[in-house]
Order: structure tokens, then sequence, then C-alpha cells
């Protein structure tokens, strides 16, 4: 995953709390997956699949499919630092498999 300097992820981290904030209001009960899939989504659409830049031909596959690897990555991202200690956590609680 590309590493973006300090002062850029300060400055994005500001907004992203507040939209995580915001799902959490409207949950309640906790994280609800349909509104995070929402965001997600959209904003991948809002930068890579602009249909007014599609229809000018101002994007095409490549840019279209750069949304797909940036999801990709944030995923193996996520399963590296977030799912796979956790997956570590409990082999050496409940031994493994």
């Amino acid at each position: 995953m590309p590493y973006i300097k300090q002062k850029d992820r300060e400055y994005l981290e500001t907004s992203v709390l507040e939209l995580a904030d915001l799902i959490r209001k409207i949950g309640l009960t906790g994280v609800k997956n349909s509104h995070v899939t929402y965001c997600i989504y959209l904003l991948i659409k809002i930068l890579y699949g602009d249909e007014e830049l599609i229809k000018e031909n101002l994007l095409g596959w490549e840019e279209i499919s750069d949304g797909v690897k940036v999801l990709e990555t944030a995923c193996d991202e996520f399963k590296r630092k977030v799912l796979h200690p956790y997956e570590d956590l409990k082999i050496k609680e409940n031994g493994d498999i």
C-alpha cells in the first residue's frame, strides 16, 4: 500500500473520522455494513467513474479500472494489518486448526 505523507494523512483523517462518526450515529447499535459499502462505492465512483468524464472520453478503461485496483489494495492492506493479526491472536488463544 502506498504510504502517504504524515501531513496528508492528518488532513484526510479529519474528514474520514467525521464520516465514521456519522455512520456510527446512523447505525446506533453499531456499524451498518450497507452504509459503509455505500460510502466506499460513492467515493470510488466519484473519483474513478465520473459519468460526464466517461461520456466526454476523458476517462477510459485504464482510469476506470484504477478504481478496482484501489479497492483491492485497500482490502489487501486491511487483511494484512487487521484481519491477519486478529487471526494470529485467536490461534494463540484457541490453538491452530
